[in-house]
């Protein structure tokens, strides 16, 4: 559509010219124009603004959201989003427009027009796609704080990286585009931006799909007087820009804070555990650590949510077991955590 608006002449929605532009998908995009429902109306009226518009200001707007659509393909050049800083009656253009259909695909029941390779096509549809394939395996959790869901397919929320108030030509982009829980998008991330320290640059955040975090990050963990605590350190410290995107990802998410929340949990377990079994001496529970943690690796290549309580284990295991033993076999007293 803003590729078309940037090189016709006509100053309105000319359907043969639109029809011989884009001959496959312009039919039912032009039947949703034409239909006359309510909440079509921005978006019948962004085009007729658009429209309105000189050629001038049609390429300028069309240029900045074919390079905005684009900001996935090379991040490592500090790319910047231009559609943000366009006047404010494009802005509006760009909003009614992508919302629309925003709200039409993925807000709705279905989406159903002739001409499409599906009859429908709706969050559902979307949903099976998405957690096929290589992303079965988080089906039943949340790729980003690793709890459980019942089918995330059916309970977790299509939440946007890059806010669609903000940036909303890439309210479909499918790399703008995840499936996280209702606590990580609505407790948590809410509104927030991604970029909160106010510097627009990508190379400074994780990017989805691109960036695989665990494997840019180091779960580091600290003993304090009565708990433990998780720390987000780089895994690699000469990665540019490794400490602007952990501190990104999570003030979005306050993964430290709320992980850490789950040690004297993993504690207890483990503790109620090892001393049931009722070992003679360190020794047996250092055997039996390491045949629980040799089990845990392969586990937890399939099962995401045991890795955090896989590298807890690790953590004791290297450098808390003499501690860790001796709190578990204090006879008549409370468990200290260590």
């Amino acid at each position: 559509m803003f590729e078309f608006a940037s090189v016709s002449k006509s100053t309105v929605f000319d359907k043969t010219e639109w029809l011989s532009f884009s001959p496959v998908n312009g039919k039912w995009i032009y039947e949703l124009y034409e239909k006359d429902a309510e909440n079509g109306k921005p978006m019948r009226q962004a085009v007729e603004r658009l429209f309105a518009m000189s050629m001038e200001e049609r390429e300028t707007i069309y240029t900045a959201i074919a390079h905005d659509m684009k900001f996935a393909e090379d991040p490592a050049n500090g790319f910047q989003f231009e559609s943000i800083g366009l006047e404010k009656g494009a802005q509006s253009v760009i909003s009614d427009f992508f919302l629309y259909f925003y709200n039409v695909v993925l807000c709705s029941a279905h989406f159903a027009l002739q001409g499409l390779t599906k009859d429908k096509f709706g969050r559902a549809d979307f949903a099976q796609e998405y957690f096929s394939g290589k992303n079965k395996k988080i089906k039943y959790i949340c790729p980003v704080c690793l709890q459980t869901t019942t089918n995330a397919e059916r309970e977790d929320d299509i939440e946007h990286y890059f806010a669609k108030a903000w940036i909303p030509c890439l309210a479909l982009h499918p790399y703008n585009l995840y499936f996280i829980c209702p606590v990580c998008n609505e407790r948590y991330k809410s509104m927030k931006r991604v970029f909160h320290d106010g510097i627009i640059d990508v190379r400074r955040v994780f990017l989805p799909y691109i960036d695989t975090i665990r494997d840019r990050v180091k779960i580091g963990f600290i003993h304090e007087e009565e708990k433990d605590r998780i720390s987000l350190a780089p895994a690699d410290e000469s990665e540019t820009y490794i400490n602007e995107k952990i501190d990104s990802f999570n003030q979005l998410f306050d993964l430290e804070n709320r992980w850490s929340g789950f040690m004297e949990y993993y504690f207890e377990t483990r503790s109620s555990l090892y001393k049931s079994l009722d070992f003679s001496d360190i020794d047996e529970l250092k055997e039996e650590m390491r045949r629980d943690l040799k089990k845990a690796a392969c586990l937890a290549v399939n099962r995401p949510e045991t890795y955090l309580e896989t590298k807890y284990l690790e953590w004791i295991y290297g450098s808390q077991l003499k501690a860790f033993y001796s709190n578990m076999v204090q006879k008549d007293r409370n468990t200290v955590v260590i």
